[in-house]
This record gives C-alpha cells, sequence and structure tokens, in this order.
C-alpha cells in the first residue's frame, strides 16, 4: 500500500485560502491572546479576589454536640482499636514459606 502525496493539491488548497485571513493573522492571535486574558481576569476576580473581599458570616447558633451519640462513637472506636490489637498479636500460617519435610517413619505407615 503506497500513499501518495500530492504536492500539487496542497499547493492549490493554500492558495485558495483568502490573502486578507493570511495578512491578518497577527491581528487575529492578539486579539485571541487579549480575550483570553479577558476571560483569566474574570475567573480570577469571582472565585479569588471576592471571596477574600467578603466577610466570614458567623452562625447565630453555637455548635451542639450530642453527648450520648459522641460516648457511643468513642466506645465504638475503643472496641474497634481493642480488637485491631488482638489480631495484631495472632501469629499465621505462611502458605509461601517452605515447610520441612516430615520423615515417612515419623508419619506413621497406615499399611502395617
Amino acid at each position: 500500500m503506497d500513499i501518495k502525496i500530492n504536492i500539487s493539491r496542497i499547493k492549490k488548497l493554500l492558495k485558495e485560502i483568502p490573502e486578507e485571513i493570511l495578512s491578518r493573522v497577527l491581528l487575529i492571535l492578539i486579539f485571541i491572546v487579549l480575550v483570553e486574558v479577558l476571560a483569566g481576569a474574570i475567573i480570577y476576580y469571582k472565585y479569588s479576589y471576592l471571596p477574600q473581599k467578603e466577610e466570614i458570616k458567623l452562625t447565630e447558633k453555637p455548635v451542639v454536640l450530642k453527648e450520648g451519640l459522641l460516648s457511643r462513637i468513642l466506645e465504638k472506636s475503643a472496641e474497634k482499636e481493642i480488637k485491631f490489637k488482638e489480631e495484631s498479636s495472632k501469629t499465621y500460617f505462611n502458605p509461601f514459606k517452605a515447610q520441612e519435610a516430615i520423615p515417612i517413619e515419623q508419619q506413621g505407615n497406615p499399611a502395617q
């Protein structure tokens, strides 16, 4: 499969582009950059400058903790910690460690 690039066709397409657009490429690029800078300034003003300028609104009601609920949560947390410590002290069988072979004489011979 040979892919041929037809250079004359590409030249023809390039000549069809209006010369006015090519002559004003610099102006178009400057316009696009200005629009991007303006959009960035608006976003900065809205999300960074204004929030810093506003005062923090305090709530009228102070935060109230439910002592019963808090104590239950702390009890459950303590129970979980105790279970975790119990589990961490256990030793488990390691299936990846090579086990020592038991001699046949010690295994017992069912044929006898």
